[in-house]
């Protein structure tokens, strides 16, 4: 049992990891996304383009591998399907391509002296050639499964080996050649790109190939050749990180996704902001959201505080905790006995007190008369009533809301303490108290850890992964067997948020103005929840009037988003109460531990942003808050945020 252990969550990158794990990490994601009428017999089916959009570790790349034919295959010996691999495939209604095109390589088809329009050509070329391949895979894998398409794979062999137009070479007997042929072409451009950056050189390919030769010609005839896989079946591309592709690229495959065919359509993944040209090789057309394609974002269908999404991340977990001997032979793969549910603000406060109970008073005397305040029970209760009484609420008033709210009576002074305390002001409060002590507010439980994600499934692994670390180097058996410490979970989820900050920087574009973008964000949402008053409790949202940004620092926005160092909410909001409907926007969760500001999102109050403010913010230090927080006593300027006060 001692050697069956290992951290559960130590698999995070959904590319690297193999089938099988890809297989037994897969969660069911339909109750959460099944408000847009999503399922897997959609993504199967659906004849028009799909695009999923989210952030980095948002579950786009596992998504789009689960409908991979390697994916597939796995499945159906799971299964133990009776029908044969092509009726399997004929019932899923697909056979998926997964298709994904590095940075590096899709950056080297541009430049080196070379103009835009050969570039262009040579980028189709290879496009095509490497979705031949990937189709030639594809029938190689149903073979092996399938008896029947084995048998006929010959004669297929021959029809493609005329497309190829390939009269030079002598026909390959197997698929396996066949893509030996297809790589050796593949290298041909590969040798051009690395040559041409050295010297001037002229590609001459063996056979070129036109926009739809292959990618749509090839999947005709291998539909064609094979009656097995059904009449309805179709070739769905699951092409990854779209963001990647230059302009000219996207236009290419944005004319594939506008005029696909009843036999080969697109599933796309992307980050927001991910087009960098919706325009198609036509000048005069584009691809349009709604006719051409339907368009899904992660983060909003994720979103933190869905119960679906919740109960996600709790399958996410399980799973993972299930490939690990060490908890499955127990059935002890629940995250909550290992995180705990929720945050238990109420023994944290104690801890951050230590029995120091004079230095709340000696922070408000200030502001009210030391004394005023009846001895109470607990630091949050202490701290909520000076609040009252700094908000101007009588002392009298005060101390009976107390007395009658820890006696449990329900009198309405009692349930209207009881409303601010429980249900508004009890996190604001433990921040500001933490503050009081000079002590860090801690960030753990499996709830908190659900709301730092932001949407982001890799980034609920990432903080059990480091929880889980810090919690084995703590363990005598290096095993982590029971609830992890309050202080390793909030110093996990504090490394998680320093780690993804110092990542920021790191961006290509923008990386040192998005990194100010945060630092400046977090000091002004840190500024607000100190208020002495708590009039904006957990503010950590903003709007912005982007008709004001030139095209630099539009730029600059659109990265921001693109790599979720700030997410767009879902709905249109406003600014405070009585004011218009806007896009409002917030500073990704996961950077609430760095800055101890809230992982929720209370509404009412935001920062609202122009033009010039945002220069600010990507390019000044020491910005302040747009609002003045340092009101004098007795102040009640106030009056639309809603409060008992």
């Amino acid at each position: 049992m001692e050697h069956s252990y290992r951290n559960p969550f130590t698999d995070y990158h959904a590319n690297r990891i193999d089938v099988d794990a890809l297989l037994d990490y897969w969660c069911d994601p339909w109750s959460v996304f099944n408000t847009r009428g999503l399922s897997e017999r959609r993504v199967f089916e659906e004849s028009g383009p799909l695009v999923f959009i989210g952030g980095r570790g948002s579950g786009k790349t596992m998504f789009l591998r689960y409908f991979s034919i390697d994916v597939q295959g796995a499945r159906y010996t799971r299964e133990n399907d009776s029908s044969s691999f092509a009726g399997y495939l004929e019932a899923q209604g697909a056979i998926g391509i997964y298709v994904r095109f590095d940075g590096a390589t899709l950056s080297s088809f541009e430049g080196s002296n070379v103009s835009d329009e050969v570039w262009r050509n040579l980028f189709v070329h290879y496009f095509e050639l490497f979705l031949a391949r990937e189709y030639l895979v594809a029938v190689k894998t149903i073979a092996d499964r399938d008896s029947a398409i084995a048998g006929t794979v010959k004669k297929f062999i021959a029809e493609a080996w005329k497309l190829f137009g390939s009269d030079d070479l002598e026909m390959p007997e197997t698929i396996s050649m066949f893509v030996s042929v297809v790589n050796q072409r593949l290298k041909e451009i590969t040798n051009y790109r690395a040559q041409v950056g050295f010297a001037p050189a002229t590609f001459k390919p063996s056979r070129a190939y036109a926009a739809q030769e292959l990618s749509f010609g090839l999947a005709d005839l291998i539909l064609s050749s094979f009656p097995e896989l059904g009449p309805r079946t179709k070739f769905i591309v699951l092409l990854d990180e779209y963001e990647n592709f230059n302009a000219s690229q996207q236009r290419f495959v944005n004319t594939l996704l506008k005029f696909a065919s009843i036999r080969v359509t697109f599933r796309v993944g992307m980050r927001r902001n991910g087009w960098r040209d919706t325009g198609t090789v036509n000048d005069d057309d584009f691809i349009k959201e709604g006719r051409d394609y339907e368009k899904f974002v992660f983060e909003e269908m994720l979103h933190s505080k869905r119960k679906g999404y919740r109960e996600f991340l709790l399958d996410v977990a399980s799973r993972r905790m299930a490939r690990v001997p060490f908890y499955s032979e127990k059935g002890d793969t629940d995250i909550r006995k290992y995180l705990g549910n929720a945050e238990d603000l109420e023994s944290e406060a104690q801890q951050i007190v230590a029995g120091d109970k004079t230095r709340i008073d000696e922070y408000f005397q200030s502001k009210v008369k030391v004394g005023e305040l009846e001895p109470n029970r607990s630091p949050l209760v202490r701290t909520l009533g000076y609040l009252w009484l700094v908000r101007g609420q009588p002392k009298d008033k005060t101390n009976i809301a107390i007395r009658e709210y820890e006696a449990g009576e329900k009198t309405e002074l009692a349930q209207q303490f009881r409303y601010d305390y429980i249900n508004k002001y009890r996190l604001s409060t433990c921040i500001l108290l933490a503050s009081i002590y000079r002590k860090r507010k801690a960030y753990y439980s499996f709830n908190t850890y659900s709301y730092l994600s932001s949407g982001m499934v890799g980034h609920f692994i990432e903080l059990c992964r480091y929880a889980f670390r810090y919690a084995e180097f703590e363990s005598n058996t290096g095993a982590v067997e029971s609830r992890i410490r309050m202080d390793l979970q909030a110093r996990a989820a504090r490394e998680v948020g320093i780690d993804q900050l110092q990542q920021v920087k790191r961006i290509a574009n923008h990386g040192r103005r998005l990194y100010r973008l945060v630092e400046n964000l977090g000091a002004i949402f840190r500024t607000y929840h100190l208020d002495l008053r708590i009039r904006y409790p957990e503010t950590n949202q903003f709007s912005l009037d982007q008709s004001q940004l030139g095209e630099e620092n539009a730029s600059v926005f659109d990265a921001a988003l693109m790599w979720s160092v700030i997410q767009q909410k879902p709905t249109l909001q406003a600014d405070a109460p009585r004011q218009k409907r806007t896009e409002l926007f917030t500073l990704n969760r996961i950077f609430s531990p760095v800055f101890e500001i809230s992982y929720r999102t209370r509404g009412g109050i935001s920062e609202a942003y122009n033009g010039l403010d945002f220069i600010k913010l990507i390019s000044s230090e020491n910005v302040v808050p747009k609002r003045e927080l340092t009101v004098p006593k007795g102040d009640s300027s106030d009056s639309h945020q809603e409060s008992l006060f």
